[in-house]
């Protein structure tokens, strides 16, 4: 009986975050100073809503991911780590990059990685769960790879952008409030990159959009790291509330549209509804036809699971040292 009850309750509460959705979306539509562009991402967002289950794992990232955790980003909740990560696998798709490229994508464990080692150095040197970062380290050392990006936690409250690039000798630090890294922060990646390079690098502030409220950082911190891989590509956007509201919303149909490749039965039950997914909405295509990997949580001692982001679909178990 308990069972069913807490089933119920679940239910209870994935429609209730789905009902508030699909609210705060029609009110965007009432609002006669959106344009054209962006109610036909919100019209596109409701009828996604409508047929998405409220509960399953959302297919496609190796993130992974809840289908109920989709809600939020219809409101002005602090983004989660899993948020981080799906986006920065949708921007190494768009980039284009791969396990042959110079440039590469950590995912947010990055940074708690770093601390982690330099609190230890000789077991950094030696232990198989480091296999992973001594190999990256190394890969900058023989340029292989000459450029890093992601995104960090910063006291389990902001979301930050950190980015190095070899050939400049240049860590690049962002923040939408515009403070500067911790002392912390800088002796971590410091250490590393001695460790593996034996250079001095020289930090500095990169451009980032001005954040004006306290929960849009998590959206910011992708279009800052995007912007510092392809300026071009990825102008920084405005960072008001509407602005951030339909930013939000661009996600979630990349989202989606990823997700619904991967689901079958989305597919066919949407097949008599005209969906207008992010390809033809006039932001980011994905840049491959394969299909993306599968959420993979194996814990293994070598390396954690998708600690680096590509177009590809890689499912190989790495290399130990």
């Amino acid at each position: 009986m308990a069972t069913i009850w807490s089933l119920m309750e679940s239910v209870r509460e994935a429609r209730t975050l789905w009902r508030t959705a699909v609210d705060q979306v029609n009110g965007r539509l009432k609002n006669s100073a959106i344009d054209d562009a962006a109610a036909e991402r919100a019209r596109a967002a409701i009828q996604a809503l409508d047929l998405l289950p409220w509960d399953g794992a959302i297919k496609g990232f190796k993130a992974g991911g809840t289908i109920s955790d989709l809600a939020d980003w219809f409101t002005t909740d602090w983004l989660r780590t899993d948020h981080e990560e799906q986006m920065l696998e949708l921007l190494a798709s768009d980039l284009g990059l791969s396990d042959g490229s110079t440039s590469c994508i950590q995912n947010t464990y990055f940074v708690k990685a770093l601390a982690e080692a330099c609190s230890d150095p000789e077991k950094y040197r030696t232990a198989r769960k480091f296999g992973w970062l001594r190999r990256l380290g190394a890969s900058f050392a023989t340029k292989d790879r000459t450029r890093l990006g992601t995104i960090a936690n910063k006291n389990e409250s902001h979301w930050v952008t950190l980015t190095i690039d070899c050939d400049k000798k240049a860590v690049g630090y962002g923040d939408g409030f515009r403070a500067k890294p911790s002392s912390t922060l800088r002796e971590h990646v410091n250490w590393w990159l001695s460790e593996h390079l034996g250079m001095d690098f020289k930090w500095s502030d990169i451009p980032v959009a001005t954040q004006k409220d306290p929960h849009s950082c998590g959206i910011l911190g992708y279009f800052d790291l995007a912007h510092w891989f392809d300026p071009e590509r990825f102008p920084l956007p405005q960072s008001t509330a509407a602005s951030m509201a339909d930013e939000r919303i661009k996600i979630f149909l990349r989202i989606v549209e990823r997700h619904q490749k991967k689901a079958g039965d989305f597919a066919s039950d949407a097949r008599d509804y005209e969906f207008t997914f992010a390809h033809s909405l006039g932001f980011g295509k994905e840049t491959t036809e394969s299909d993306d990997g599968e959420s993979e949580k194996a814990d293994t001692e070598d390396s954690p699971s998708g600690s680096e982001y590509s177009a590809q679909d890689d499912d190989s178990d790495s290399v130990s040292d």
